[in-house]
C-alpha cells in the first residue's frame, strides 16, 4: 500500500559484549531495509560511526571500558541525529529515565523480547523518516512533477502555494483537484510538513483499484481473528495517523460502501477495527484528492454528496501540466 516511506535502507548498529546477545538481536531484526553490524565495544561502534553515520543505535549499557552511557553522551555531543535505543540487564526504571534524559530514544531491558524491540525500531526509523522529509520539502519546496521546476514560478502554481501556506496552519479538511502527475501529494505533504500537525504521521494511501475489503483493512485495520489469516491485531492508516494527517488519493472510486465508513468516522471522529467493536477515538486531518471532476462524480452517484461536502472544506486546484 501507498504508506509514505524514504527508498532508502538503514545502518543500524547493536552494542553489547555478549555475542549471543548481538547474533540473537541481528537475527531477529533482519530485513533487506536493515543494514545490520555488530560491535562487541563502545569504542569500536563510534570508530566506525565516525567513517559512516548509523541511523538507529541499540546498546547495552553495561560494557567493558566505555559504558552505553558513555557511547549515547559522545552520539549526542555530536550532534548526530543517530537514535538510541539503549538496553539494560536490570529493568532499572531510574536508569532508563536517566539515559531517556540525556538523549535515548527508549530503552529495552534484558531478557530482550523482540516483538517489542521491532515496534520500538519501527518507531524510531519512523521518527527518522519524518525528519528528513521535512528537510526534503523545506530545501526544494515542491518541485512540479514531471517539469522538474520549483513550484514557485507560474503564476497559477503561484496561487497555489500562497493558499497552501494560509491553509497549513488549519485544522481542516482539505479537497485537492488536479490531473495525475500535477503533485497532488507533494501539496498534501506540504499542508502537513508546513503546519501544526508537522511533528506528527503523514500516512497516504490510494483508494483506486483495490477491493472494499483490502480498503477496509488498509484504513481501519482489524482485530486478532477478524478473519481467516488474521493472527494478529493490526492497525490501520487512521491509527497510524492520529494526531497527524492522512492522505486520500483518488478518492472518487472508492466504493461506496467504504465512503459511508470514512463519513462516520469525520462525524464522529471515531473508528472500529475489522472484527472489533471498540470505539476507538483518533484526532486525523484527512486530505482527500482526485484527479477528476468531483462534482460531476456526486452528480453521477459515484462519491456521496454529504462526504464530499465534508471533505470540501478547503479546496486547492492544482493547474495542469500543460
Amino acid at each position: 500500500m501507498n504508506r509514505i516511506c524514504l527508498p532508502e535502507h538503514f545502518r543500524i548498529a547493536v552494542i553489547d559484549d555478549e555475542p549471543i546477545a548481538c547474533r540473537e538481536i541481528r537475527r531477529g531484526l533482519a530485513s533487506d531495509l536493515y543494514d545490520i553490524l555488530t560491535f562487541g565495544t563502545g569504542e569500536a561502534a563510534l570508530e566506525e560511526m565516525a567513517r559512516e553515520p548509523f541511523d538507529l543505535v541499540l546498546c547495552d549499557l553495561r560494557l567493558p571500558a566505555m559504558s552505553g552511557f558513555d557511547v549515547l553522551k559522545a552520539i549526542r555531543s555530536g550532534a548526530s541525529e543517530t537514535e538510541v535505543i539503549v538496553i539494560t540487564g536490570y529493568g532499572s526504571v531510574d536508569t532508563a529515565i536517566e539515559a531517556i534524559q540525556a538523549g535515548a530514544f527508549h530503552f529495552v531491558t534484558k531478557p530482550v523480547k523482540m516483538g517489542e524491540l521491532k515496534s520500538l525500531v519501527t518507531r524510531a526509523l519512523e521518527k527518522i523518516k519524518l525528519s528528513r522529509e521535512k528537510e526534503i520539502l523545506k530545501r526544494s519546496l515542491f518541485y512540479h512533477s514531471r517539469q522538474q521546476y520549483l513550484i514557485g514560478h507560474s503564476p497559477a502554481i503561484q496561487e497555489v502555494l500562497a493558499l497552501v501556506k494560509k491553509v497549513c496552519s488549519l485544522n481542516c479538511n482539505v479537497l485537492i483537484h488536479g490531473e495525475s502527475g500535477t503533485g497532488k501529494e507533494l501539496v498534501a505533504r506540504a499542508l502537513h510538513f508546513l503546519g501544526s500537525r508537522k511533528e506528527s504521521p503523514f500516512m497516504a494511501f490510494n483508494c483506486g483499484g483495490f477491493s472494499e475489503d483490502l480498503i477496509a483493512n488498509e484504513l481501519f485495520g482489524h482485530e486478532k481473528g477478524a478473519y481467516t489469516g488474521a493472527a494478529e491485531t493490526r492497525i490501520g492508516l487512521l491509527e497510524s495517523a492520529n494526531k497527524g494527517t492522512l492522505f486520500l488519493d483518488e478518492i472518487g472510486v472508492m466504493p461506496m460502501s467504504m465512503q459511508v465508513k470514512l463519513l462516520r468516522f469525520l462525524q464522529e471522529r471515531t473508528m472500529i477495527r475489522v472484527g472489533g467493536t471498540k470505539q476507538i477515538p483518533l484526532d486525523v486531518r484527512i486530505i482527500a484528492a482526485g484527479n477528476q471532476d468531483l462534482k460531476k462524480a456526486v452528480e453521477k452517484n459515484q462519491l456521496r454528496e454529504d462526504l464530499f461536502y465534508r471533505l470540501n472544506v478547503v479546496q486547492i486546484t492544482l493547474p495542469p501540466l500543460r
